[in-house]
């Protein structure tokens, strides 16, 4: 069953060899709104983007039934589409664009250096010093000088 009367019917045409194989022949699209009921009609195949004709022609007997009603409340109030969110990376990104100033690098960077700085003093004041005047022994146990 179709829900909407707008949308198109798409015949695609096979032949099938004797050892199963299907070989495609061409492609139809044929809007709903277009079919004469009962009427018998030829239709030139397509390829399968349906951009250009190829060899061959298709002979359609075709019978739409379908509710007027039905069919002006779908036209005039149409069924929102389903899309699949991928956004949250660009968010993210304009977002950032737009919090983010170019003065913003060159801050961003004197913190980074005055957190190397602050972290490499903290940690000459908490490592022990080692003094030069530290007796040196020799390989007899006597005083270097």
């Amino acid at each position: 069953t179709v829900k909407d009367i707008h949308t198109c019917l798409e015949v695609t045409v096979y032949d099938e060899d004797p050892n199963n194989k299907f070989e495609f022949l061409g492609k139809v699209v044929i809007p709903l709104m277009s079919i004469k009921n009962c009427e018998r009609r030829w239709y030139a195949l397509k390829d399968k983007k349906l951009n250009t004709r190829v060899k061959g022609e298709i002979l359609l007997e075709l019978d739409v039934i379908w509710n007027p009603v039905r069919a002006a409340i779908r036209t005039f109030n149409p069924r929102e589409r389903k899309f699949i969110e991928v956004e949250k990376k660009f968010k993210i990104f304009v977002v950032s664009v737009y919090y983010v100033e170019l003065y913003h690098v060159p801050l961003a960077l004197l913190v980074l250096f005055a957190k190397c700085l602050i972290y490499k003093r903290v940690a000459e004041e908490l490592s022990p010093r080692f003094d030069n005047s530290i007796a040196r022994y020799d390989e007899d146990g006597e005083e270097e000088k």
